[in-house]
């Protein structure tokens, strides 16, 4: 290793400017989805609206993943390319999550009798 400092990755260094910033936003995120799975689904929570946490971390994310794009002169189209397709791909697995959920035969072929 250089020696380089963990500052190097953070708003206003030179190295990967943003870098730590993201990552802790996505650990925001993560800590927030993890008090959901543990309610239940719940957002009554002892430590807050978990609703309300769960947009202002998401936001917060938003934010950090635009500006180390920004910092870091990630060509932005071709991350909208990659974002589109993972996009849609998610949505046809929900669909076909849903799908199979209400109608249990549609996984297997078979005729609902």
């Amino acid at each position: 290793m250089s020696g380089l400092g963990t500052g190097e990755f953070s708003i206003g260094g030179e190295l990967w400017p943003g870098l730590s910033k993201l990552i802790e936003e996505c650990g925001e995120v993560l800590q927030v989805g993890g008090k959901l799975i543990g309610s239940e689904g719940r957002t009554d929570h002892w430590s807050g609206d978990l609703n309300k946490m769960l947009v202002e971390e998401l936001g917060d994310l938003r934010a950090a993943i635009t500006f180390f794009m920004e910092a870091n002169a990630i060509d932005a189209a071709s991350v909208s390319v990659r974002h589109r397709e993972k996009l849609a791909l998610f949505w046809h697995w929900h669909r076909t999550t849903n799908a199979t959920r209400k109608d249990p035969t549609h996984a297997t072929g078979e005729t609902a009798k």
